[in-house]
């Protein structure tokens, strides 16, 4: 159970801004807002490093160049309202637009949808700086304006203003909208931070010293995020609960409970892939049994591993007989 609202966002830093080409990780967003609702988008790494990407002006240039070149042959037509243009690590440049004449057979729900709430208007414009991995989107409600538009705009300098601006911002922020009527002014800021308070449920096997045992476990977890919502830290408090089946001559004599009680700390080390975390930590506690007098009140600490579908906890256990003894648990949360 979690109880956050909402726990795990979809990668709005990725997917809100970027409606047709999509990255495994997560990217921030710089959003210059034009006349009405035209605006020019700048997607790629992490705001705070953005100010380092010093070729957005020179890759707009050369895609105004090629594009009116394409229109002057007619190789291009002008009220286009999907334009691509790649530019390659070697410095090739490629420009294609689709048919305003083709007929859509199904309409894309989710996509105009995100268009609609997104404000977007009707030319859209997708440069893609391959070299860079960075991609510049220009939104226009006029396709004419285009020419203008891209002109009259500084990219390099709406960067650096925000650089100057907002430093504080950028370990929690995803994207920054800037207007520039009458100067630069930061006008929305969109965060993703999504912490939660989670408990879960867990069910194994574990290995003590050399005897197996089943093992079920409760987990109380603080969960932090980041900005795009993929978890972090947990820090969070565990009881599992480890019963030994007495066995005399084969025939069964009764079960011996050890009661397991831990502090835990895990980071995730793929915190920019929501799909594949991979969690490491340490843990440490007490374990108790009014059977096994030797595992009462022994200290334990240990190493975790785990990922969505597997949790494994390996540990090293001292025992109330002044012994050392590892102990290893495999657990499937729920």
């Amino acid at each position: 159970m979690a109880f956050s609202n909402p726990l795990f966002a979809q990668k709005e830093g990725v997917t809100q801004v970027d409606l047709d080409y999509t990255d495994d990780s997560p990217s921030d967003t710089l959003v210059i807002k034009l006349s009405g609702s035209d605006k020019i988008l700048i997607i790629g790494g992490n705001l705070k490093d953005m100010h380092k990407y010093k070729q957005a002006d020179s890759i707009k240039t050369l895609f105004l160049s090629d594009i009116l070149s394409a229109q002057a042959n007619n190789s291009l037509n002008a009220e286009a309202t999907k334009v691509y243009y790649f530019v390659t690590n070697n410095g090739k440049r490629r420009l294609k637009a689709e048919n305003i004449d083709l007929t859509e057979n199904a309409v894309n729900v989710a996509y105009e949808l995100k268009r609609l709430q997104l404000d977007l208007p009707k030319y859209e414009y997708h440069l893609f700086d391959l070299k860079n991995e960075y991609q510049i989107q220009v939104y226009l409600s006029d396709a004419k304006q285009l020419k203008t538009q891209l002109e009259n705009t500084n990219i390099e300098s709406a960067i650096n203003f925000v650089n100057s601006n907002a430093k504080k911002d950028f370990n929690r922020t995803f994207k920054l909208e800037l207007a520039t009527e009458n100067g630069y002014k930061i006008t929305n800021k969109t965060q993703g931070r999504s912490d939660a308070f989670m408990i879960n449920g867990s069910l194994g096997i574990g290995l003590i010293g050399n005897t197996f045992a089943p093992v079920a476990g409760l987990d109380m977890f603080f969960y932090l995020s980041n900005k795009y919502s993929v978890g972090q830290y947990k820090l969070g408090l565990s009881y599992n609960a480890f019963p030994f089946v007495n066995t005399i001559s084969g025939e069964v004599k009764g079960v011996s409970l050890i009661n397991s009680y831990s502090v835990k700390l895990m980071q995730n080390l793929n915190d920019e892939n929501s799909s594949n975390s991979q969690w490491l930590g340490l843990h440490g506690g007490i374990m108790k049994s009014n059977d096994l007098q030797s595992f009462n009140n022994a200290v334990k600490f240990g190493l975790l591993f785990g990922n969505k579908s597997m949790n494994y906890s390996f540990d090293f256990i001292y025992n109330s007989n002044k012994n050392w003894i590892y102990g290893l648990t495999i657990y499937l949360p729920f």
